[in-house]
């Protein structure tokens, strides 16, 4: 059975909760609900407990996995360097094949066949 709860004109919410076995049962009221019952000073601070539990976990983290990271870092750059040398290369390379092509006159074979002198 489908229970709607209409708080608002233009807000539904279906008040149904789900067990892990799958059985449906109706949402407790409003007021019982913690999750619904927070005071304004509380929305939208952070928490102290919380945020020591995250920068504990990222200092775990860092001791884990902090070597590793640093090493797959400095492989990107590595490899962000090469690849802009390799496109600088290909753009210079491209330039002079231009300008070749605007000096000589090529057969179409990659041989010249007469030089253009202007």
């Amino acid at each position: 059975m489908l229970i709607l709860y209409q708080k608002h004109p233009d807000t539904l919410m279906m008040r149904e909760r789900v067990s892990t076995t799958g059985v449906l049962r109706p949402l407790e009221p409003e007021p019982e609900l913690p999750a619904l019952n927070l005071s304004a000073e509380y929305i939208g601070a952070v928490n102290e407990g919380v945020a020591r539990r995250y920068i504990e976990g990222q200092a775990r983290w860092e001791k884990k996995f902090g070597k590793t990271a640093r090493k797959i870092e400095a492989k990107r750059e590595k490899n962000l360097e090469l690849a802009k040398m390799e496109m600088i290369k290909s753009v210079v390379s491209a330039e002079l094949l231009r300008y070749f092509d605007l000096v000589f006159d090529c057969d179409g074979v990659g041989t010249i066949a007469r030089a253009f002198i202007p």
